[in-house]
């Protein structure tokens, strides 16, 4: 159980006029930092284009990298790890990039990914590519 004595009324209005005090000594006639990033943000521009901006492209690499990839013996599985890794960090594709490229592999039927997507396999089309 806690004690709550009355607070008098010179010391409530003395707070209030504090805080309003810090507010407009910190607040300034600067903008707030909210729009001035927005602002930034909107007005930024990428000087080139992406290098896998195209899902075609960052497919085509998906593909590239995983022919370099040991399958494994009895049934032909690449774990997607392998890669995935060398597309984020080695090419440098961000993660938007990777999975619109692995989207569109699937879709052209180029690789089959596995239901519970821990690996994908090569479809005879996917495979006839690099043949």
């Amino acid at each position: 159980m806690t004690l709550t004595m009355p607070v008098p009324p010179q010391i409530k209005q003395w707070t209030g006029a504090l805080f309003l005090w810090r507010h407009d000594r910190y607040s300034g006639n600067r903008p707030s930092r909210s729009r001035c990033a927005y602002g930034f943000a909107a007005r930024m521009k990428f000087s080139t284009d992406r290098p896998y901006s195209d899902p075609e492209k960052a497919a085509r690499k998906l593909l590239e990298i995983a022919n370099t990839i040991e399958a494994i013996q009895e049934d032909g599985r690449i774990h997607i790890e392998k890669i995935n890794a060398p597309m984020l960090y080695k090419e440098g594709a961000s993660p938007a990039e990777y999975g619109a490229g692995l989207r569109f592999a699937i879709d052209k039927g180029w690789l089959l990914l596995h239901e519970s997507g821990t690996y994908v396999k090569f479809t005879p089309a996917g495979a006839g590519l690099f043949a």
